[in-house]
């Protein structure tokens, strides 16, 4: 049951905007970066925060 939940949120997670953060930060960046790298934060968190809502409810 484990594997199946992660399986199916390894899409969900925003690994292009990860990424754009890192790259901006070592662009030099710092404004842009911390916006993205936030942004990533929140969604990530999110997700997670989702999952064990439904987990907890429902199992």
């Amino acid at each position: 049951m484990d594997q199946i939940i992660i399986g199916s949120l390894i899409p969900l997670v925003p690994g292009v905007p990860l990424t754009n953060s890192v790259r901006d930060l070592m662009a030099g960046d710092l404004i842009s970066g911390l916006a993205r790298g936030a942004e990533a934060a929140l969604t990530s968190l999110s997700i997670a925060a989702g999952v064990a809502t439904a987990v907890s409810l429902f199992l």
